[in-house]
């Protein structure tokens, strides 16, 4: 029996690392500001940051016909999700992913405004060539 319990500590004690490393995730929606309808078929890149000049998206994904995002996979870390709306950008930074949880964000896309709504979530402004220059507002 002793033989059995230590085997067992032994046995989690290797695969604790493994948890605290597991991959988390983001979903959400993206909707209209003014009328909180939800927007079909906007094209969601995701990108880790900090963002190398022309960093391809890790992720690109379509909402569907009710504006969402499936839940995509991450490792932990901090992520930049755009929505593209009829060529306007829409961007919001997640200052964490956590393992073994996924982030629910929701891209409220205005005229001339966006807002970001999730937690640990900010609205952004991007340089269009997807440099560094991320400017996360609070």
């Amino acid at each position: 029996m002793k033989y059995l319990v230590v085997m067992l500590a032994l046995a989690f004690a290797a695969l604790t690392p493994a948890f605290a490393a597991d991959s988390g995730g983001v979903a959400g929606y993206v909707v209209d500001l003014s009328t909180g309808k939800p927007i079909a078929n906007v094209a969601v890149a995701i990108y880790r940051m900090p963002i190398q000049p022309k960093a391809p998206a890790l992720e690109q994904v379509s909402t569907d016909r009710h504006g969402f995002f499936s839940n995509i996979t991450l490792d932990p870390g901090q992520y930049l999700v755009t929505a593209n709306v009829m060529g306007r950008m829409s961007s919001c930074v997640i200052d964490d992913i956590y393992g073994g949880y996924t982030t629910k964000i929701k891209i409220e896309v205005g005229v001339n405004t966006q807002k970001c709504l999730g937690p640990r979530v900010h609205s952004a402004i991007v340089n269009p060539s997807l440099t560094t220059d991320v400017y996360i507002i609070h």
